[in-house]
C-alpha cells in the first residue's frame, strides 16, 4: 500500500514537471484560452505596475486605455483592480527587480509554496494515508495552477490563505481567533477581498469579536489610501462590486457566465431589451442571472443558520458559494477551490467531490473547438455551453453535496416538499 502511495506521488510530480517545462516553452498553451490569447504574465505586471505607481506617487489603478498619466515599466499588463495593500506590499520589490525577472520569481515562489501546501496536506490529520496522497497528488496535477502560473496571478496566495482556514479545527478554538488565523483572514480580505464572506458563518457561530476585529484591521489596511485618492474608491467599487460584467468573457468560467449564455441563446432577440432604473440599465438577459444569484446566496445563508456541522466546513462553503455567485470567475480562480476539495474529501472519502476534483483538474475542452473561435463573438452552440459550464457546472455539483452534507441527509430531505420527495421515490422505484 505505501509503495502504490508513493507511486502516485512520484507520477503526480512528473507530471508537474511538464507543467514546469510548459510554462519556458508553451507547449500545453493551445489547452487553455487564456494561454493562447492573453501574454505571459499580464496579471503580474498589472500587479507590477501598481507598485511602480505606488513608489511615483500616482495612482495604483491607472490605465493607458484611459489615457492616465504614468511611467509604462512592464512590457504589457492587464488592469489593476485588487484593494490598495497588495499594490503597497510589492512595491519595494519593483525598486529592486525589473518585472520580468519578478514575474519568474514569483513563478519560483509559487512553486515552491505548491510544494509546502502538498506536504501539508500529507500530515493533515483528517483521512487516511491513502486519501491524503491522492489529495496531494492532485494539488500537483491540477492545471488551473499552470494558467496561475502562466499569468502570474496571486490567486494561488489566496489559496494558501483559505487552507490556513479551512484545515484548522475551529470548534476547538478561543474566541476571538488566534492571532495566526486571523491575520491569515485579514491578509485574504485584503487580497482579494471575497473571503469577507466568511463573516457570516463566523457571525452565526457566536465569534462576533472576531468579525469585529478582522473588519477594523481591514478597514486600516484598505480606507487610508481611499481617503486620500476619494477618486479611486469609485472606481474599484465600479469594477469589482457592480453586478455585471461588460460582456460575455469567454475566459470567464464561473456559473454567472453559464447563465448569462443560457439566458441570451433562450431569450434570442429578447436579451438586449433593457429596463431604466434611472440610475442603471438592466438587460432582460440578466434577469435570470440576478435571481438565481439572489436565491443562492439566499438560501445559502438559511443554510449556514440552519447547519451544525463544524464552522471550517462552512467556510469552505462560503468559498464555493463565491464560485456561483461572483461576477468574473476565470480558469485559474479554481486554484482557490483546492484547499476545500482537499478538506471535504479528506473528511468524507466521496467519490462525489473526487470526481468533481479530477473534473476541476483537467483543461477545459477549449482545444477541441478553439477553431470556430471568433473575437467578440463566440463559439457557435453547443461549444459555448460546453465551454462555459466545463468548470461551473462541477462547482454546481460539488455545491449541492455540500449543502447535503452540511444540513445532514434528515434535514436536507425536510427542506424538499413532500410531493417532490415522493415523485422521486416513485421514479427510484
Amino acid at each position: 500500500m505505501r509503495d502504490s502511495r508513493h507511486a502516485v506521488l512520484v507520477a503526480a510530480v512528473l507530471v508537474h514537471l511538464v507543467f514546469v517545462l510548459s510554462l519556458v516553452t508553451g507547449f500545453l498553451n493551445p489547452l487553455f484560452f487564456e494561454a493562447v490569447q492573453a501574454g505571459q504574465g499580464g496579471d503580474f505586471y498589472g500587479i507590477y505596475q501598481a507598485g511602480v505607481n505606488v513608489r511615483e506617487g500616482r495612482s495604483i489603478y491607472a490605465r493607458l486605455d484611459r489615457g492616465d498619466d504614468f511611467t509604462l515599466s512592464v512590457p504589457y499588463y492587464y488592469f489593476y483592480r485588487y484593494a490598495p495593500p497588495t499594490a503597497f506590499a510589492f512595491a519595494p520589490a519593483t525598486a529592486l527587480v525589473g518585472p520580468v525577472s519578478a514575474y519568474w520569481l514569483w513563478a519560483a515562489l509559487n512553486e515552491i509554496l505548491l510544494l509546502a501546501l502538498a506536504a501539508w496536506v500529507l500530515r493533515l490529520r483528517d483521512g487516511d494515508a491513502v486519501r491524503r496522497s491522492i489529495a496531494a497528488a492532485l494539488w500537483l496535477v491540477f492545471t488551473p495552477f499552470y494558467l496561475e502560473q502562466y499569468m502570474g496571478q496571486f490567486s494561488f496566495l489566496m489559496a494558501a490563505l483559505i487552507a490556513a482556514l479551512v484545515f484548522t479545527r475551529f470548534e476547538r478554538m478561543r474566541e476571538p481567533l488566534p492571532l495566526g488565523r486571523m491575520a491569515a483572514w485579514v491578509a485574504s480580505i485584503a487580497l482579494k477581498s471575497y473571503t469577507a464572506l466568511f463573516a457570516i458563518p463566523l457571525f452565526v457561530r457566536g465569534r462576533r469579536k472576531s468579525v469585529a476585529i478582522a473588519a477594523a484591521a481591514s478597514a486600516a489596511l484598505v480606507l487610508p489610501y481611499f481617503a486620500f485618492r476619494p477618486q479611486d474608491l469609485q472606481y474599484f467599487l465600479a469594477v469589482n462590486l457592480s453586478p455585471f460584467q461588460q460582456g460575455q468573457f469567454f475566459g470567464s468560467l464561473g456559473f454567472h457566465t453559464l447563465l448569462r449564455q443560457i439566458s441570451q441563446v433562450a431569450l434570442g432577440d429578447l436579451a438586449l431589451v433593457k429596463f431604466s432604473f434611472g440610475f442603471a440599465d438592466l438587460a432582460l438577459a440578466n434577469v435570470p442571472v440576478i435571481v438565481v444569484t439572489l436565491a443562492i446566496a439566499a438560501f445559502s445563508v438559511w443554510m449556514t443558520l440552519r447547519s451544525k456541522a463544524p464552522l471550517e466546513e462552512l467556510l469552505a462553503f462560503w468559498v464555493l458559494v463565491f464560485f456561483l455567485v461572483f461576477k468574473e470567475v476565470w480558469e485559474y480562480h479554481y486554484v482557490m477551490l483546492l484547499p476545500v476539495l482537499t478538506l471535504l474529501y479528506l473528511r468524507s472519502g466521496s467519490w462525489w467531490v473526487l470526481a468533481v476534483w479530477i473534473v476541476l483538474a483537467l483543461p477545459t475542452p477549449y482545444a477541441l473547438y478553439a477553431s470556430s473561435y471568433r473575437p467578440h463573438v463566440g463559439w457557435e452552440l453547443p461549444a459555448g455551453f460546453v465551454h462555459y459550464g466545463s468548470k461551473s457546472v462541477p462547482a454546481v455539483v460539488l455545491y449541492a453535496w455540500l449543502v447535503r452534507r452540511l444540513l445532514g441527509a434528515e434535514r436536507f430531505a425536510a427542506t424538499i416538499p413532500a410531493s417532490a420527495r415522493a415523485r422521486v421515490a416513485g421514479f427510484v422505484q
